[in-house]
C-alpha cells in the first residue's frame, strides 16, 4: 500500500514581535531598473506599453520582458502534475506576444512536452530533476526564462510535508515581503521547519500559489529581520543579526543565500528599523537605515548608510537626528530637492512631527524640523507612496495610530501631504484591511504598494495592494481569500473539489466562528461558491467525513454559533446546502457539540441512508450518552429521526471520533468506529463497532473491542482517518493523530495505526506506532484531517 502524509499547517505559537517597517523604493516615481531591461511595472498579466500610453516615434525592436517563471513544486513525487507559472510580461513596442514552454529532463528536452503544465511519470526515480524553458516571443524577437529543477522524491518515504507556510498571528520569526522584481510574495520562517516559500500571483487575479522553495541553500538569516529590496542587483537583504542576501539570479526556485560579511561601522541586531532606498546626489544608490528596537524593545538613536556599490560597507552617520528617537517612521525621497524625510512614527513627543535630511546643500546638518507641517495624528509602520507624476504629492498609508498596551490600534486612515502648499490633510481609506494595521514591506509596482500584515492576534499573515490615488487596499493573499484562517474545530473532507475546510473556531479568546467553506486542489486554497441554506458561523459541528461511494455528499450537524448550539442538520451536496426540516411532532435531539457522527450507506440491505448521533457536550456542559439514528431514502431526501437505546451503546462521550469502514462485497458502507474522547469521569481508551446497516435498527447493538498492540495514552480532540486499499474498494486502516491528555492542556503529535480483524460479534483492533520522517507538525488537538484517497495521503490543517 502506497501511503504518506502531508501537512498543512496554521500554527499558532507564542511572542509575535513587529519586525518589519516602512517600504522601500527610488521615490521619484520608479521602482528600479534590472540589468534586462525595466522592472516589469505594469498590471499583472497585461501586455502592451509599460506606461499604457502612446508608442511615440519609431524605436529599435526590443524583445518582450518577463518577470519570471516557477513550478507548483520543487519536490514533487511519482505521479504529480508540475505547473507552470509565467509572471506578468510585456514587450517594449507594444507587439503581441506569444509563450512557449519546453520542460527538460535532467537537462535534455523531452519530446512532445510543449505545454504548461507536465506530468511526473509514476516510474520516475528518485532524484530526477525536471525543469522548464518559457521563451517569450514577439515573433521576431524573444527572452527565454528558467525555472527549477523540481527534484523527484521517492513515493515509498512515509513523510510528513509541509503544504503551507506557518501562517499564525504569532508564526515565530516570519518575515514578508513583495519581489518587485518577479511578481511575487516571498514568506521566510527561520525555523527548520518552516523555510522561504513564494506566492506566484496569477495574472487573471485568482488566488496565488505558495510554493515551498526547497533547494534554497546557504547561510540562513538569523534572528528578526527587516528586508531591504535591491532590485539592480537581483537580490534581498535580510538584516537581523547577520546581513544574509537572498540571490534571484539564477532560475527560479534555484535562489541562494549568500552571507555578506562585515564591512564598515555596522549596526547591531535591531528589530524594526526604518528604511529607504535612494541615490546620493552623485548617484550611488544607497539603503538608508534608521532606528529600530533592541533586545529590551528599546528605541534605538542610530542612522547608518549601506552602500551596496561599495561591496556592500556599512556607514555610521554622524549628522543630527530627531531629538527624540523616533520609532517606524515613515520615509520618502523627495529628488528634486534631494531631502530624505522622516515623517511621524512613534514616539515620547507624539509622532506627528515632521524632518528632513538636505543632502545636496546641508547634509552635515542631518534632519531639521520642517516648519508648517505636522500630521493629524501618529503614524507608524506604514508606507509612504509618492505620486509619480507630482513628486510633492504624497500619501501615507497604513501602520498605527498608537498603542493600547502591547496591542497596535490601527490607522485606518490616508493622510495626504502637499509640499507644494505645505497642507496636510487625512481621510478614511476605502475598504481598509479587516484584521488590524498594515505595514509596508516593499516597493510599489504597476498596480500600487504591497503591504505586508503580521497580526498580534492569532488572525494570519496577509499581503494587501494599496492604490494611492483611491485610498483603498486589495486583498492579494489573506485568511478568508485565498487561505483558510486559524481554524480548530472546523470541519474537513476531500472530494472531487480537493480538500474541503468549512467552518470552525478562529478565534480562542472569543466566541468567533467562521462560516467560509474553501478548497485546496492543486497547490492554492480557493473560496468555494455555494448555494442553499448553508450553516452560519459555528465549531463542534460534525461531519461524516467517511468512504462514500458519492463523496460530494456529506452530512454535517450540530455545533456552537457564538452564544448558542443548534440542533439542525444540513446536507452538502456538489455545491449546495440543504438544511432539513422537522416534521411535525418529530422528536429531534437535544442541541449539542463535538458529538458523534455516524452515517451508513445500506443500498444493499434496501434500507438506504443511515445518520446517527451519539453524544456530545449540551450548551450547560454536561456530556451526553444518548444516541439518535436519522432513517432516510436513498436518495437522502426522506428523513426521521427516532431515538435508540441500543444495546451496548458508548455512553457518555464527547469529541470522540468516528469513521466508517469502507465498502464490502455489498456495496454497503456499514461499521462505524468509536474511538476513544471524554466522557463524565475523564478521558476514555475503549473503541466501539456497530453495525449501521444492521435491520434490526431499534435494536442494534454496539461491541466493545478488545485492544492489542501499542496502545494509545487515553485522550481527546484527535482525528481517525480511514486508509484505503490501493483498488480503493476496502478500508485497511485507521491513523490515530494528536490529540490532547487528561488536563485538556497537554497536546499530543503522536501517530497511531489502528487495523481491525474483521470481526463484529468478538471484534479485536490492534495498535501500532508509527513513525513518519521529515519536520513533525506541532502536538495539537481539535485539528481538522481528511484523507485523499487519490494520493493516498491524509491532509491536516490547523488545530
Amino acid at each position: 500500500m502506497r501511503t504518506h502524509l502531508s501537512l498543512l499547517l496554521f500554527v499558532l505559537l507564542a511572542g509575535c514581535s513587529l519586525i518589519v517597517g516602512p517600504g522601500s523604493k527610488y521615490l521619484d516615481g520608479s521602482p528600479g531598473t534590472r540589468d534586462a531591461g525595466p522592472d516589469a511595472q505594469l498590471p499583472d498579466g497585461q501586455i502592451g506599453t509599460p506606461d499604457g500610453g502612446d508608442a511615440g516615434p519609431p524605436v529599435e525592436p526590443l524583445a518582450p520582458i518577463g518577470s519570471g517563471v516557477g513550478l507548483s513544486d520543487y519536490t514533487p513525487r511519482p505521479g504529480d502534475a508540475l505547473e507552470a507559472y509565467v509572471g506578468p510580461f510585456f514587450d517594449p513596442n507594444g507587439d503581441a506576444v506569444s509563450v512557449q514552454y519546453e520542460w527538460q529532463l535532467n537537462g535534455s528536452p523531452l519530446t512532445g512536452e510543449a505545454g504548461s503544465s507536465l506530468i511526473i511519470p509514476p516510474a520516475a526515480a528518485g532524484m530526477d530533476e525536471y525543469s522548464l524553458e518559457v521563451t517569450l516571443t514577439d515573433g521576431t524577437l524573444s527572452t527565454t526564462l528558467r525555472a527549477g529543477p523540481a527534484v523527484v522524491h521517492d513515493d515509498t518515504d512515509l513523510r510528513w510535508e509541509l503544504l503551507l507556510p506557518l501562517r499564525g498571528g504569532a508564526a515565530g520569526f516570519t518575515t514578508g515581503i513583495f519581489d518587485a522584481t518577479h511578481k511575487r510574495l516571498i514568506f521566510f520562517g527561520a525555523e527548520d521547519d518552516v523555510g522561504l516559500w513564494e506566492a506566484q500571483l496569477t495574472g487573471d487575479g485568482g488566488p496565488p500559489r505558495w510554493v515551498h522553495l526547497e533547494s534554497v541553500s546557504g547561510a540562513l538569516p538569523r534572528g528578526e529581520r527587516t528586508v531591504f529590496p535591491d532590485p539592480q542587483r537581483d537580490r534581498l537583504l535580510f538584516f537581523g543579526n547577520n546581513l544574509v542576501a537572498l540571490d534571484m539570479d539564477t532560475p527560479q526556485g534555484g535562489e541562494r543565500w549568500t552571507a555578506i560579511g562585515t564591512r564598515g561601522d555596522a549596526p547591531t541586531p535591531r528589530s524594526a528599523p526604518a528604511h529607504l532606498r535612494f541615490r546620493m546626489p552623485d548617484g550611488e544608490e544607497v539603503i538608508f537605515v534608521y532606528g529600530g528596537l533592541d533586545g529590551d524593545a528599546m528605541p534605538i538613536d542610530e542612522a547608518y548608510l549601506l552602500h551596496m556599490e561599495d561591496e556592500d560597507r556599512w556607514e555610521r552617520l554622524s549628522v543630527a537626528l530627531p531629538p527624540t528617537p523616533v520609532t517606524l517612521p515613515e520615509l520618502f525621497f523627495h529628488t528634486a530637492t534631494q531631502r530624505v524625510f522622516l515623517v511621524g512614527g512613534a514616539s515620547m513627543t507624539g509622532g506627528t512631527e515632521v524632518y528632513a535630511w538636505d543632502l545636496d546643500d546641508a547634509r552635515e546638518a542631518g534632519f531639521v524640523l520642517v516648519d508648517g507641517l505636522s500630521l493629524p495624528h501618529p503614524v507608524f509602520g506604514g508606507g509612504a507612496a509618492v505620486d509619480p507624476d507630482d513628486e510633492n504629492q504624497i500619501t501615507l498609508f497604513g501602520g498605527g495610530r498608537r498603542f493600547d498596551g502591547d496591542m497596535v490600534i490601527a490607522n485606518d486612515d490616508v493622510v495626504r501631504i502637499d509640499l507644494d502648499t505645505r497642507t496636510v490633510g487625512s481621510s478614511p481609506a476605502v475598504s481598509p484591511p479587516p484584521a488590524g494595521p498594515v505595514f509596508a514591506t516593499a516597493a510599489g509596482d504597476g498596480d500600487g504598494y504591497v503591504a505586508f500584515h503580521k497580526d498580534f492576534d492569532f488572525r494570519g499573515l496577509s499581503f494587501y495592494r494599496f492604490d494611492p490615488a483611491a485610498g483603498s487596499f486589495t486583498v492579494i493573499s489573506a485568511p478568508n481569500h485565498d487561505l483558510p484562517p486559524p481554524l480548530m474545530q472546523g470541519q474537513a473532507i476531500v472530494d472531487e473539489r480537493g480538500f474541503v475546510l468549512s467552518h470552525g473556531r478562529t478565534s480562542l479568546g472569543e466566541e468567533q466562528g467562521s462560516p467560509a467553506t474553501l478548497a485546496y486542489r492543486n497547490g492554492r486554497f480557493s473560496m468555494l461558491r455555494l448555494s442553499g441554506d448553508a450553516p452560519e458561523a459555528r465549531w463542534g459541528a460534525v461531519a461524516d467525513n467517511s468512504y462514500l461511494p458519492n463523496p460530494a455528499i456529506h452530512w454535517f450537524s450540530g455545533g456552537h454559533p457564538p452564544g448558542a448550539f443548534t440542533s439542525s442538520v444540513w446536507r452538502l451536496r456538489a455545491s449546495s446546502w440543504q438544511e432539513f426540516t422537522v416534521r411535525t411532532g418529530e422528536s429531534i435531539p437535544e442541541e449539542r457539540q463535538g458529538h458523534v457522527l455516524i452515517h451508513g450507506v445500506c443500498g444493499g440491505g434496501g434500507r438506504g441512508n443511515v445518520l446517527g448521533l451519539v453524544g456530545g457536550r449540551t450548551p450547560a456542559g454536561n456530556i451526553l450518552d444518548d444516541q439518535w439514528m436519522s432513517e432516510c431514502g436513498s436518495t437522502g431526501d426522506d428523513c426521521t429521526w427516532f431515538s435508540t437505546r441500543s444495546a451496548g451503546r458508548p455512553g457518555t462521550v464527547w469529541s470522540a471520533v468516528t469513521h466508517l469502514h469502507g465498502p464490502g462485497g455489498t456495496g454497503d458502507s456499514r461499521h462505524a468506529f468509536i474511538s476513544y474522547g471524554r466522557g463524565e469521569s475523564g478521558l476514555r481508551s475503549d473503541v466501539h463497532i456497530i453495525d449501521t446497516c444492521d435491520d434490526s435498527t431499534v435494536s442494534q447493538t454496539w461491541t466493545v473491542a478488545t485492544i492489542a498492540g501499542a496502545v494509545p495514552p487515553p485522550r481527546m480532540g484527535h482525528s481517525t482517518s480511514g486508509i484505503m486499499s490501493d483498488d480503493e474498494t476496502q478500508t485497511v486502516a485507521y491513523w490515530l493523530f494528536g490529540g490532547a491528555d487528561e488536563s485538556g492542556g497537554g497536546t499530543l503529535g503522536d501517530i497511531y495505526e489502528m487495523r481491525w480483524d474483521g470481526d463484529v460479534s468478538s471484534p479485536t483492533v490492534t495498535f501500532t506506532a508509527v513513525t513518519a520522517a521529515g519536520p513533525a507538525p506541532t502536538p495539537r488537538m481539535f485539528h481538522q484531517v481528511a484523507y485523499d484517497r487519490e494520493r493516498h495521503r491524509l491532509l491536516v490543517y490547523g488545530g
